[in-house]
This record gives C-alpha cells, structure tokens and sequence, in this order.
C-alpha cells in the first residue's frame, strides 16, 4: 500500500512521436533546400567526341528542377570564355566568371547560367580538349549536386541528437513531509535539485510561463519558509509542467 504523504512522479519530457520530430524535422529542411537548391542552380553537363584531326562537337545540356535545354555545338567554329559580372551578395559587389559559349560572330552559341569555380573548371576542361588532339572523348559535369546534400543527411541527424538530447528525458518527482525534489534524467547526465524543510512547514511551489517565442516554455520552482527560492526545473514544455503544479500544490495542502 502507498504512502499517502508521499508523492513520486516520472514524467517523459517528450513523447516518442517528438523526438521522432525533431531529426525528421532536420532531414525535411535538408530536402526543402535540396528541393530549392535545385530549382535555381543549374547543371551543366557536355559531351565531347572527335575523329582523327577534326575539331569535334560537343553536346552541351543545362537543367535544374524545373528547366531543361541541349544542343549539339562545332567546336571548329565555337568558343567557351568567361565573362567577369560582378553579383551583389549582402549589400557586397563581387566579380564572379560567367561561362559563355560563342560562336565565331560573336553571337551567343549556348544560353548557360553557369559561374564561379564551376564556370572555370567547364572552359578550362574543353578548352584543353580543343587544343589536345589525341584527347578524342570528354565527359565533364559541374555545378548543382546531388551528392552534396545526400552527404548532409547524416549530418543533419548527427547534429539533431542535440536537441534530443537536450529537449528529451524525464523528470523525476518525490515530494514528502520534509523534502521535495525533482531530478532531471538524459542519457549519460542526470541533476537533481532539491528544496527541504522542516514539518510542519510547507513548500510554495510556483509554475512561471515564458514570454514571446518562449511563451510555450514554463519554469517550476519551490520556495520554503526562511529559504531562498530554488529553480527546480528550468525550462520544459508549460503543459507538462502545469499538472505537475498541481499535484504538488494539492499534495502539500492536504498534509497540512
């Protein structure tokens, strides 16, 4: 039989479904910028053949997510220069290469957004094609990747076990007729705070809720008669502390 001036609670700090929600959350973030990325950064790809001492072609193709274009270009009469254009990039002028494919006329060969490390890497690889005629094949490819992202997801899990880690766990409350204690539980790390006194005095327990963006946050602390004021939980979720507000409260009152 339990001891009614005895009060134990074990409260989990998040359900599974939460901490499923927060590495979930992370990978999603991950796939909305892949999703973005991808829809304004371009890929450019080109293919080059020749035969015996002919100049050869080259077909270029240029897509993101939601674009995609390609066309077969004489590299006898075709060149590929980078063009300096500066880019404002908070409230800062740079110059970055812009790769432009032209024909011989001046007229513009190819349409490509490419620019910066990627653009130069394209002109150097088929410019040093062009001018190699034992090379007879070329595959280059640069600029969006894929596999930039695919190596962030173990990452984004990774850096979500923070949070986890630091949201999750368990509070561990005992209160009785001298001591009211609550311990705070994470794998590896637990902290106990503690707040005694001596019968027939009772603790003042007191629930404060956060302000703005921390309004769903709440802070549980006790008071003793004589005593200083001691934080028994710092922050956790306002709804999860409220109850326990009470219970102690209630506790305290009826073993008066």
């Amino acid at each position: 039989m339990s001891d009614p001036s005895v009060l134990e609670l074990n409260l989990r700090l998040l359900s599974p479904g939460q901490l499923l929600a927060i590495p979930l959350g992370m990978v999603g973030v991950t796939f909305g910028l892949f999703l973005l990325t991808g829809s304004v950064a371009p890929r450019f790809e080109a293919s080059c053949r020749r035969d015996g001492a002919a100049a050869g072609s080259c077909l270029l193709r240029e897509w993101t997510f939601l674009s995609s274009h390609e066309q077969r270009v004489e590299l006898a009469n075709t060149r590929f220069e980078l063009e300096d254009v500066r880019s404002a990039q908070r409230g800062r002028s740079t110059v970055v290469s812009h790769l432009r494919v032209r024909s011989d006329d001046g007229a513009t060969a190819f349409e490509t957004e490419l620019r910066g490390g990627p653009a130069i890497k394209v002109a150097r690889a088929v410019n040093r094609f062009r001018e190699t005629p034992t090379l007879t094949a070329l595959e280059v490819s640069e600029g969006f990747s894929a596999g930039f992202f695919l190596a962030m997801l173990p990452v984004m899990l990774l850096l979500s076990l923070g949070p986890v880690w630091g949201l999750g766990g368990s509070l561990v409350v005992k209160a009785n007729d001298h001591q009211l204690s609550v311990t705070r539980v994470r794998p590896f790390w637990k902290q106990e705070r503690v707040v005694s006194f001596v019968p027939p005095a009772r603790p003042l327990v007191e629930l404060t809720r956060g302000t703005g963006r921390y309004r769903t946050q709440g802070t549980l602390a006790a008071t003793a008669p004589g005593q200083a004021r001691v934080v028994l939980v710092m922050w956790a979720r306002f709804e999860l502390l409220e109850p326990v507000e009470r219970q102690l409260t209630a506790h305290y009152a009826a073993s008066r």
